[in-house]
């Protein structure tokens, strides 16, 4: 059976869905992809072969029957039950209320055989093969080619998503060789895929401590305190525009001192009110304000450099924590 496959918007949110499922839980995605693959058996799939040609697959022919063919189908069904569609047949061709009924469904099955005929001569060669075994499945209900459309979709899906993310699926309609074959290859998989865990995990946890020993550990401490860094060097940033807005004789070292204060006072003060308890001791506090005021002062004595290569290596732990999470939750 082909798969060849383009996905279209229709198609698009579910292989989205499965290939987010790939990609943090192979072991779910693939149960249900062998789930799936069980859904359409050796005979079923033979037979959706039969229906393709050279430029024409199955899943090409459902498409095209619901895309164009089911929409005529539907409107020439509901003329069975329109009022007005039976009134104009019965006065124009003159006839008996007893037989109304009978001549419409006479002429709207007639109706539905040729516009099926057309369909199939249009995308088959005359009198091939394929054309018997697409009109022999065509003559369907809606409720099964739809049914038939949605399992089909989910096959070949999920068979892309496993090969994009190369995740070995077991096919349970697969000769027992090719059975006993794919399971060696997954438990090879799954080997390969937890020592690759593994180290990434050992080189997150590496590469983070690398990061947090940045700038004599700055970023350590900084994230020990629970800061917002991108509130923090909001101030710094508006500490220099003060500081570059002095006359060259008032920019001293007090008077830098005395702007770092006034812009950080109510950003101390929080962090002491939230950090400090009601019961602790003066000295107690004036240590945690020391504390404070000592981190600050070496973030807004950073250089410009240093000060972009805190917030790049901050971003980066980030990164990095919410991966290492992400790994342990989908072991």
């Amino acid at each position: 059976m082909s798969h060849r496959f383009d996905v279209n918007q229709r198609e698009q949110g579910l292989k989205n869905t499965l290939s987010d499922l790939a990609l943090t839980d192979r072991e779910l995605f693939r149960t249900q992809a062998t789930s799936v693959l069980r859904g359409i058996n050796r005979t079923e799939r033979e037979s959706l072969k039969r229906l393709e040609t050279e430029n024409l697959s199955a899943y090409d022919v459902l498409i095209l029957w619901y895309d164009n063919l089911s929409p005529v189908q539907k409107t020439l069904k509901s003329k069975l039950t329109n009022k007005a569609f039976r009134s104009i047949i019965k006065n124009n061709l003159l006839l008996d209320e007893s037989i109304v009924d009978t001549k419409i469904q006479d002429l709207i099955d007639t109706r539905l055989e040729e516009v099926l005929v057309s369909f199939l001569h249009e995308h088959y060669p005359h009198k091939s093969a394929a054309l018997r075994y697409a009109e022999r499945l065509l003559h369907n209900s809606d409720h099964d080619l739809n049914k038939l459309l949605s399992i089909l979709t989910e096959f070949i899906l999920y068979k892309i998503v496993a090969k994009e993310n190369n995740i070995i699926v077991l096919d349970p309609h697969a000769s027992i060789i090719k059975r006993i074959s794919c399971r060696i290859r997954i438990a090879f998989e799954r080997k390969k895929t937890i020592q690759n865990r593994n180290e990434r995990l050992s080189y997150i946890t590496r590469r983070q401590s690398t990061l947090l020993a940045t700038n004599n550990g700055i970023l350590a401490e900084i994230l020990d305190k629970e800061w917002d860094l991108v509130t923090v060097i909001s101030m710094r940033n508006q500490y220099e525009k003060r500081v570059n807005a002095l006359p060259k004789t008032d920019n001293t070292a007090i008077k830098r001192l005395a702007i770092f204060e006034k812009i950080t006072q109510q950003f101390r003060d929080d962090y002491i009110e939230k950090t400090a308890s009601k019961k602790v001791s003066l000295e107690l506090t004036r240590k945690l304000s020391e504390e404070v005021d000592t981190l600050l002062l070496k973030i807004f004595d950073l250089s410009n450099v240093q000060k972009n290569q805190l917030l790049i290596c901050s971003k980066e732990y980030r990164e990095l924590k919410a991966e290492h999470k992400s790994i342990l939750v989908s072991k």
